[in-house]
Parts: structure tokens; C-alpha cells; sequence
């Protein structure tokens, strides 16, 4: 009898484990199936926009100088190819190239040591991308400062998508398109769907708000005078994109989306 209720017992217990597996399994792709649906709508929608007189980008009588700013940790795959993407850009004005070696451990620095025609500033401690980027503006000579990741591959003419925007005094930044790296399997183009949606149309969108709250770190072109005057970028704080844009918006500057760029 004892064995029997045992066994009967362990057989609920079985149903009951196989109809949460099937409950939760079924709830994975109809979430999946939803934010699919979601991505390629939103992504319609950024696309139609593109095409409005509101998406045009800005006309650029005077081009600025512009501080290109890579901070770099242990980026000895990707960091040679960022910093030959930067100095590749096309842009009418001076540009120069700072990059950060923030202590790595690799061979990032013997790499950047190499390229020609660009300022190191040589960390000995690291310090992180937030101190990295305020040491580098201490040197910058531009009016603008674009800040990149190390793992960032700019287009040619992201710089002339973006400066634009600048001729209303009152933007401190201008975020930029960010997107996968050369996508190939099913999950990495559907990423860069993601990406799509989330720099794009969001972005897009929040700006036209002035209600933007994120100045995505791969890649952002600010006002080196808006950065300075709410203080640089905050040391202790792990996410500097989203803390930088928030006291931007604080401090009265417009943050605009270059979907071009």
C-alpha cells in the first residue's frame, strides 16, 4: 500500500514538473514570437521615417575640429582595425585620433604603438572608461569630441552624418547607428535587428522628444564644452553612457539620433 501511494506520488509529481516544462516552453516562444514581430514592425516604421523631410540631416557651413577618443582594454583583436576605421573617416576638418591603454594585459598597446599619425596616453593602472575618456579631453584639441569603443568600427562618413547636428548650439551630444559587426547566423542578424530597433528607431524617436537617455558608448559625438561644463564623465559610475546623457538632459543640452551616422 505504502509502495503504491509512493508511486502514485512520484507520478503526480512528474505530471505536474512535465506541465510546467510544457506552460514555460510554450510561454518562450510566444514571447519570442512577439518581440520578432515587434523587431520587424519597429524597423518598418524607422524605415518609413527615413524618408521624412523630419530625418533630413542638418546643412554644415562650418566643420569644426573634431577629437576622436578610444579608450582601450585588452583589445588586441579588435583595436588596430578600430583605430584604422577612425583615421579612415572622411571629414572636411582637422581630425586627430587619442587612444587610451588603460593598463591592459595584452598586447594592445604594442599594436597601437604601431600606427602612425595618432596620441597615447599610456594608463600604468587601470582606471576605467570613464577616467580613461577624462584624461584624454584634458589633451583634446577639438571643438567635438567623438568617443568609441575599442571594438567599434566607424563608416567612412560617420563623422559627416553626425557633426550636423551640431549647429543648434544647445546639443551637447549626437548618438550614432550602431549595428552587429558583419552578421552571418540567424541569432546574429536578428541582433542586429535588435540593435536596429534599440539605436534606431528608439533612439530616433526619444530624440525628436528631447527625451533621449542613453548616449550609446560605441560610438557618440559630444560638445567638449557641454562635457566639461557638467564636470566630465562621473569615474565611479560602471554605466558612463547612461549617467553622461542624464546630467547632459539635467544641465538644459539636447541630445539628437544621426541615424546616418
Amino acid at each position: 500500500m505504502v509502495l503504491k501511494v509512493k508511486t502514485m506520488a512520484a507520478f503526480i509529481a512528474l505530471l505536474a514538473i512535465a506541465a510546467i516544462a510544457i506552460e514555460l516552453f510554450t510561454i518562450y516562444w510566444v514571447v519570442v514570437g512577439i518581440t520578432l514581430i515587434f523587431l520587424f514592425t519597429g524597423s518598418v516604421f524607422f524605415f518609413a521615417y527615413l524618408d521624412t523631410e523630419t530625418a533630413a540631416i542638418p546643412k554644415q557651413k562650418k566643420w569644426p575640429a573634431v577629437s576622436v577618443i578610444i579608450p582601450c582594454y585588452n583589445s588586441e583583436s579588435t583595436i588596430q582595425r578600430c583605430v584604422e576605421s577612425a583615421m579612415a573617416m572622411k571629414y572636411p576638418s582637422k581630425l586627430e585620433v587619442i587612444v587610451i591603454n588603460d593598463a591592459s594585459t595584452d598586447s594592445s598597446l604594442e599594436i597601437i604603438k604601431k600606427i602612425p599619425g595618432i596620441k597615447i596616453i599610456d594608463k600604468k593602472k587601470n582606471a576605467g572608461k570613464a577616467a580613461g575618456i577624462n584624461s584624454a579631453l584634458k589633451i583634446a584639441k577639438g571643438e567635438l569630441v567623438c568617443c568609441i569603443d575599442s571594438d567599434t568600427y566607424p563608416a567612412p562618413d560617420a563623422l559627416e552624418n553626425a557633426v550636423p547636428f551640431f549647429t543648434d548650439e544647445k546639443v551637447g551630444a549626437v548618438t550614432c547607428l550602431i549595428l552587429a559587426n558583419e552578421p552571418k547566423s540567424f541569432f546574429e542578424h536578428i541582433q542586429n535587428l535588435e540593435y536596429l530597433l534599440g539605436f534606431g528607431f528608439y533612439q530616433t524617436m526619444l530624440s525628436q522628444l528631447d527625451a533621449a537617455m542613453i548616449t550609446p558608448g560605441p560610438m557618440c559625438v559630444y560638445s567638449k564644452k557641454a562635457l566639461l561644463s557638467v564636470g566630465g564623465y562621473d569615474e565611479k559610475n560602471i554605466t558612463e553612457d547612461m549617467e553622461i546623457a542624464l546630467r547632459l538632459q539635467k544641465n538644459s543640452y539636447k541630445i539628437k539620433a544621426s541615424h546616418y551616422a
